[in-house]
């Protein structure tokens, strides 16, 4: 019995460190796409899979939707909405990602910015595939170490 206590104590750890390690990924990829904002905006525009107009609100939403989920993940807040947006997201840069390479585009995806300029290939493709799996798991035991989620349902059920 204490062995299986010890097992879920770690992976209540293990579903922390995952939590917030997707948060600042995400966090960190937000911040970066702003910082080499016209890189990505030429990122977006190589596609060829959206007109002018929704171009723009993409190059300027996608970060930002990135920096405010990997935030409510780093809290712990939200977790849940946080969790399925970002698998969401995942989703559709996966579908970018082999239309680019049906394409043959060689240009970066500037998914990280300048600083880790991937290209579109099966590993980029993968690579988000774990993103992916890796964000399901962290659905695992995301309430019980250092979340804010934690403290209101505490709260909420003390009302009640």
């Amino acid at each position: 019995m204490a062995q299986k206590n010890k097992l879920q104590i770690n992976y209540s750890y293990i579903a922390f460190a995952i939590r917030v390690g997707m948060g600042i990924l995400f966090v960190f990829s937000g911040i970066s796409k702003f910082a080499s904002i016209a890189n990505f905006r030429f990122a977006v525009t190589l596609l060829k899979l959206f007109y002018f107009p929704v171009r723009e609100v993409i190059t300027f939403s996608i970060p930002t939707i990135e920096i405010i989920l990997g935030l409510l993940l780093i809290a712990g807040l939200f977790t849940d909405f946080a969790l399925v947006h970002l698998n969401i997201l995942l989703i559709g840069f996966a579908y970018i990602s082999f239309q680019a390479m049906s394409i043959k585009l060689v240009e970066g995806c500037e998914c990280l910015g300048q600083v880790f300029n991937l290209k579109y290939d099966m590993n980029h493709v993968i690579l988000i595939f774990l993103l992916f799996v890796i964000n399901l798991a962290a659905f695992f035991d995301r309430y019980k170490i250092w979340s804010l989620d934690r403290y209101f349902r505490l709260k909420k059920s003390s009302i009640e």
